[in-house]
């Protein structure tokens, strides 16, 4: 894929996808529809065979950028595969079964940029659909518990929903991005290497996504 000689967006995001066109849809709407518009959409179609690369062909938005991917690869190579190709200074990721609220970037960018300079990672709460009804996922007093210094090895829910995440580009390819050996909580991983290069700020009373959404 050539590389735009455009100016960079403010924002890259990126959204892997295997075989799940209408729930793709639908996360990718969730995307265009920001508030924030100046972003570009890294698309990794991961080998899909359900008509997801035809209807890519067609979409028609100059911010959406596609990588196909010929072969089906784990979420973490995927989503390597775009970080390699992101040129904007922040990065966002997005879950094909996951719908963004509207104004979720705009309050992520804004928290960051009121941050102190050594602050990479901004996290959120998320709205998480169960058999009981809604769940609101990664509280103010569940942030207030986290230490990645000190809780090694074990597991947050609220902290590894990377759709909840606006992160800076550069930290993340300075730590490796995500560990494509690791079977699952990659995520996670991703996040403690991350809190030895800088500090994460929390958005407060604010969920930014929806999870989970069949």
């Amino acid at each position: 894929m050539p590389m735009s000689i455009d100016p960079p967006p403010r924002v890259s995001v990126v959204l892997p996808t295997h075989n799940r066109l209408a729930l793709f849809q639908r996360a990718l709407a969730s995307v265009l529809a920001q508030t924030v518009s100046d972003i570009e959409v890294l698309v990794i179609d991961n080998a899909c065979t359900d008509g997801t690369s035809e209807y890519l062909a067609q979409i028609g938005d100059a911010r959406v950028r596609t990588v196909r991917l010929d072969t089906f690869s784990g979420v973490s190579e995927a989503r390597n595969a775009a970080i390699a190709l992101a040129r904007a200074e922040l990065l966002a990721f997005q879950d094909d079964d996951d719908i963004w609220l509207p104004d979720k970037l705009d309050k992520q960018i804004a928290c960051l940029d009121a941050s102190a300079d050594d602050v990479g990672l901004c996290l959120a709460g998320y709205i998480r659909l169960v058999p009981q009804g809604l769940r609101n996922c990664f509280r103010d007093q569940d942030f207030a518990e986290v230490d990645f210094s000190r809780v090694r090895g074990l597991v947050s829910m609220g902290a590894i929903a990377t759709p909840a995440w606006l992160v800076r580009t550069q930290l993340v390819r300075e730590v490796g991005g995500f560990d494509v050996l690791m079977p699952a909580r990659n995520d996670w991983e991703l996040a403690l290497r991350l809190s030895d290069v800088c500090r994460f700020v929390y958005l407060p009373d604010t969920p930014v996504c929806l999870s989970r959404v069949q």
